[in-house]
């Protein structure tokens, strides 16, 4: 006869747990570093060999004090990596790195800072768009959102890089511990740099350590060069993959028609009053100026540089109300009702009267400048106001309905800045500010200080203006001019830059051994 004992089902186990395969359905994965990707794909050693390339001309040129021609080299490379490879397959992805490659050169054309400053940003910009458009997206369809997950991908997307590049090495180590040790070099590279900066900026003999001319030399270039290129694995890994796993939820709304339309209207009542206090002055000519105790260039001069931010907050502001208002649907709370939302008719007029402020500001910048001549902050505003102008039309024609629910203006917006930043290398700034300030003016007197202290873009402008000069004047400029540092020495092949080569060699025409030698090197 059977027992009890012997008839009760076994107790549910309570030993280990279930395996991966088996795990109930409720059970959430274990959380991650970094979100899970269906793809898979492995770097290649061209990828790596370029990558590595790349750091390494970017930090020889920083270490050397000429990070122009050096930047320009690695953005190149970054290009030539990306195109020789098969990752971006969609065209315009292409065209947008052959831009970024055709931006580079003027790195080691143009001396100005701001503007080799902002042609470099340029050419990262355009590389971090055409990573992000590789596989999948439309230049001419593109999201604000999308536009900073693609700027902001190369700061995040070197852990997925660091994936690729495992997959690639690991295999070839024999036992986990090399596998290990391999993944902590990639990950302590940036690591140990940012620590020996910091150290070395604390201590000046542990940092003549790292600089001289033997082996810790030698282990900083490696270790930078490494640091710099597990960067550049965002702009590979971006390109290899389609996922989006950042700004990828979805966005809170919170503004509905009522708060839209108290906003777009306070904001054009102001503007409004603004323009209309703008005719008054016009119409009343002197009588005002004198009554507010002003010259017309003072006048001119006192707001020129905030109308400019007028403007360029209103595209911003109008950028984040287009992004959180609420939709169309009935059903949501403080929603759009069909029939009442007026956005558009008041975000069409905030953008025109939007535009006359800053037809104003170009008015009074041109006001100023024929009485003071320019400045390189002057004509940058003069080129800032025109490019806000032209965004404020795309603008109002996204607004309108230009192009069916396509969002083209994000993508305007960026090519329309790189387009202008060719430009402002092409027609060179500082060299127009020099010509124009010596030539074009209807007023006689120059300062010739200034004129000394503009980039070697400038040089061969007051090098001709010194035949304009008396005698006297001569001797005072030549002598303003012939105390610039002589850079002819350069600093190796990274100092090699087209206008300060032809800078140096009108100024030792004019000035022979009274230069000095240049500190950097």
């Amino acid at each position: 006869m059977t027992s009890v004992e012997q008839t009760q089902p076994p107790p549910p186990p309570t030993g280990p747990k279930l395996a991966t395969s088996q795990r109930p359905s409720d059970v959430p994965p274990p959380e991650t570093f970094l979100v899970a990707r269906p793809e898979k794909p492995v770097t290649t050693w061209a990828e790596v060999a370029g990558l590595l390339a790349a750091g390494l001309l970017l930090e020889l040129g920083f270490r050397a004090g000429a990070a122009n021609l050096a930047a320009a080299l690695s953005v190149l490379t970054l290009a030539g990596v990306l195109l020789s490879g098969s990752r971006l397959e969609q065209r315009t992805a292409k065209w947008l790195v052959i831009g970024a490659a055709s931006l580079s050169p003027w790195l080691a054309v143009r001396a100005s800072a701001s503007l080799t400053t902002l042609t470099f940003l340029a050419s990262a910009s355009l590389l971090a768009l055409a990573t992000g458009l590789s596989k999948t997206g439309s230049l001419t369809d593109l999201k604000a959102r999308s536009v900073l997950n693609h700027l902001m991908s190369p700061s995040i997307e070197w852990g997925y890089g660091l994936q690729m590049s495992n997959r690639l090495i690991a295999p070839s180590f024999q036992g986990r511990p090399l596998r290990a040790v391999w993944r902590g070099l990639l990950v302590a590279s940036p690591i140990v740099v940012l620590f020996a900066l910091l150290l070395s900026s604390a201590d000046q003999v542990f940092s003549n350590l790292l600089v001289v001319d033997r082996l810790p030399a030698l282990t900083g270039h490696a270790l930078a060069a490494m640091a710099l290129a597990v960067l550049f694995m965002g702009l590979t890994s971006r390109a290899a993959h389609k996922t989006e796993p950042y700004l990828a939820g979805p966005l809170s709304r919170p503004l509905g028609s009522v708060e839209v339309h108290v906003i777009l209207g306070s904001v054009a009542v102001l503007f409004a009053a603004f323009v209309a206090t703008q005719v008054v002055v016009a119409l009343g000519g002197d009588h005002v100026f004198e009554a507010e105790n002003l010259t017309q260039a003072q006048f001119a001069r006192r707001g020129f540089f905030q109308l400019l931010w007028v403007a360029a907050l209103v595209i911003a502001l109008l950028g984040v109300i287009r992004s959180i208002r609420a939709g169309g649907s009935a059903s949501e709370p403080n929603s759009v009702q069909e029939g009442r939302d007026l956005f558009k008719q008041l975000a069409v007029v905030v953008l025109a009267l939007t535009l006359v402020i800053t037809a104003i500001s170009i008015q009074r910048l041109l006001q100023y400048v024929d009485t003071f001549g320019y400045t390189p902050l002057r004509l940058w505003s003069l080129v800032a106001a025109v490019w806000i102008g032209v965004i404020i039309l795309a603008d109002i024609a996204s607004i309108a309905g230009l192009g069916g629910t396509r969002s083209w203006f994000p993508g305007f917006f960026i090519l329309s800045a790189a387009v202008f930043v060719f430009a402002l290398n092409l027609v060179n700034p500082d060299a127009q500010v020099a010509e124009y300030n010596t030539t074009n003016r209807s007023q006689t007197t120059v300062d010739t200080s200034a004129l000394a202290e503009l980039s070697d873009d400038a040089i061969p402008a007051a090098i001709d203006y010194l035949d304009q000069l008396s005698p006297t004047s001569y001797i005072e400029f030549r002598g303003q001019l012939c105390q610039r540092s002589d850079l002819s020495a350069g600093y190796g092949v990274f100092g090699a830059n087209v206008a300060k080569r032809r800078a140096d060699t009108l100024l030792d025409a004019v000035c022979g051994d009274e230069r000095q030698p240049s500190s950097n090197h």
